[in-house]
């Protein structure tokens, strides 16, 4: 719902305001996302650190990993950061984790920003996890909180009150009256095994009803069961990867083994070729993107789906080139942060165990920027244990049983998408036009009423602005560098080169690059190589007196009255 953005603007507020020490914390998987929005959306300086070049006191944003943090833990901590962003920041809502202690000591002064669409994952203490990472002094000890608020309704309103202190919210309900988020639309394919799974079903059947089961042999029965049957929920494959490590320790299950290896086709594969066909069909006629996102929760399912698909459709494994792939078939990994708004059909392959990991698999697609309603399709085996236990788990309004066709016809084109959008807007356009003048009224605090009147904020003037800001820093810089000793100037590129030996130019400041460019951004009018030209200019100060040569004048003037700037 707009984290990345909202944070990305604080931080870009924090650098223009002079707080120049910012670090921020994505998940690996995240990084190159990251970049690309730095990249594209912003102006302000970033450095992006990894084990190559582990130097975290660069200019701009220093944007780095969890891993990567955690191993230089010590190299953070030797630096005064003024804010701290961590993105997916449910990670560190333990504590006593290592992860949390290491990070927690390594920006103990910053100011912290924490982004995570699921701030309580498994309980309330999840919370108090994330608030003691940022005050500990908020909350009581640990055990205080726990008895204090845990079921206990009747305190919810008083800790509220605590948590909306420093905690905010963007719901669907609220942002549905401004933005374009289209519907989802669930359903769920409940399919039937074929004749040898489920003879490989009554063989795992007879073996989880034995008493003692030595190849777990410390394992709670309930516990086992569910492994068995998850991996069979996925695939003869996943539970082969099972089977192949008890074999080790027990020769009981080579029978099992033996049979489940001969098993080469799957009936949910079967099941998943054909909605995928049905699917693809629909979604042209809709002139939606002909892309599947599939999960599973096995690394050997993953690659048979691959390899299943692989001869119809160009799939992937790697989420970074899902753009142009036609199905990405993941584990989650990829369910946490990732923006696939160009995709409107989810495939959950197996049901996870928590429908808050449904929850955020669904919300890759269906997010800002999508423009089409989304399917999800569900695979459930009202058969298999493991698949029961999730449909009594999950939230009933996820599982419909109509059909995928049935669930596509529900879905609208992009023009009555848009429509019905409009609609929305009009509803809604009293209370709207309130809160745009509340944040006009915000944005424009620092401006006189008539420039207030006359800028128009679109691209395109933006675009000029900044043209126009980055022609007379260039110009500045030309200026400023023209006499000094080993600077090469290449207007070609706008580039500045700095010599191997170059005098030194600012006072109490050095550069910390070779090359500084417009192109890249390294040279910008919020870079800190701007501010020190400015800063020098500002202190060596500005003559009393000098000459103005007006050239081509059309008339003789005996006084002419002239601004310099």
């Amino acid at each position: 719902m707009g984290k990345t953005m909202e944070t990305l603007l604080v931080l870009s507020q924090l650098w223009f305001e002079g707080k120049e020490r910012i670090l921020l914390i994505v998940p690996t998987p995240l990084l190159s996302q990251w970049t690309a929005v730095l990249e594209r959306d912003f102006a302000v300086p970033y450095a992006v650190v990894g084990r190559d070049n582990p130097n975290f006191a660069q200019e701009g944003i220093v944007l780095t990993t969890y891993e990567i943090a955690a191993d230089f833990a010590e190299e953070i901590s030797n630096i005064s950061w003024n804010v701290a962003a961590f993105e997916e920041a449910h990670r560190l809502n333990k504590p006593e984790n290592k992860l949390t202690v290491t990070l927690k000591s390594a920006v103990s002064n910053a100011f912290k920003i924490l982004l995570t669409a699921t701030p309580m994952q498994n309980s309330i203490m999840d919370l108090y996890g994330l608030l003691a990472f940022i005050d500990e002094t908020v909350l009581p000890d640990a055990e205080g909180f726990y008895k204090r608020y845990f079921r206990k309704p009747e305190q919810y309103g008083e800790l509220t009150a605590i948590v909306s202190r420093y905690a905010f919210r963007t719901l669907r309900s609220q942002a549905r009256r401004f933005v374009n988020l289209p519907r989802r639309l669930p359903v769920t394919a409940n399919y039937k095994q074929n004749a040898a799974e489920t003879k490989l079903t009554a063989m795992i059947d007879d073996y989880l009803k034995k008493p003692e089961k030595t190849a777990f042999p410390k394992m709670d029965a309930y516990e086992c069961n569910l492994m068995f049957w998850k991996a069979l929920s996925s695939s003869t494959s996943a539970l082969l990867n099972l089977l192949d490590g008890t074999l080790d320790r027990t020769d009981e299950l080579k029978e099992m083994r033996e049979f489940a290896a001969g098993i080469k086709s799957n009936a949910k594969g079967g099941e998943l070729v054909k909605a995928l066909k049905k699917a693809f069909a629909e979604l042209k006629k809709r002139g939606a993107n002909r892309k599947a996102l599939i999960f599973t929760e096995y690394k050997a399912t993953q690659k048979y789906l691959s390899e299943l698909l692989s001869d119809d459709y160009n799939v992937t494994a790697d989420y970074d080139k899902f753009a142009d792939a036609d199905i990405l078939v993941t584990t989650d990994i990829a369910a946490e942060g990732f923006n696939f708004e160009f995709c409107s059909f989810v495939v959950n392959y197996d049901l996870p165990y928590t429908v808050l990991t449904l929850e955020q698999r669904i919300m890759r697609c269906h997010r800002q920027g999508q423009k089409n309603d989304v399917v999800v399709l569900n695979f459930l085996n009202k058969s298999n244990f493991a698949d029961v236990r999730m449909l009594e788990l999950i939230n009933k309004r996820v599982l419909r049983f109509d059909g995928i066709i049935a669930a596509f016809a529900e879905t609208r084109t992009q023009k009555q998408i848009k429509v019905d959008y409009k609609a929305t807007l009009h509803t809604y356009e009293d209370a709207n036009a309130v809160k745009v003048e509340r944040a006009e009224n915000a944005l424009f605090t620092t401006f006189t009423q008539d420039i207030a009147e006359k800028v128009t904020v679109t691209p395109q003037y933006i675009k000029d602005r900044a043209d126009e800001m980055n022609a007379k820093l260039w110009e500045l810089t030309k200026w400023f560098f023209h006499d000094k000793r080993d600077y090469l100037i290449n207007e070609e590129t706008q580039t500045l080169r700095v010599g191997i030996t170059p005098q030194k130019v600012f006072t109490g400041a050095s550069l910390r690059r070779r090359e500084y460019s417009l192109a890249d951004k390294t040279l910008s009018p919020v870079s800190s190589i701007a501010k020190n030209i400015i800063n020098e200019i500002f202190w060596r100060g500005i003559p009393d007196s000098g000459t103005v040569t007006v050239e081509n004048l059309e008339n003789q003037v005996q006084i002419g009255y002239y601004r310099v700037r």
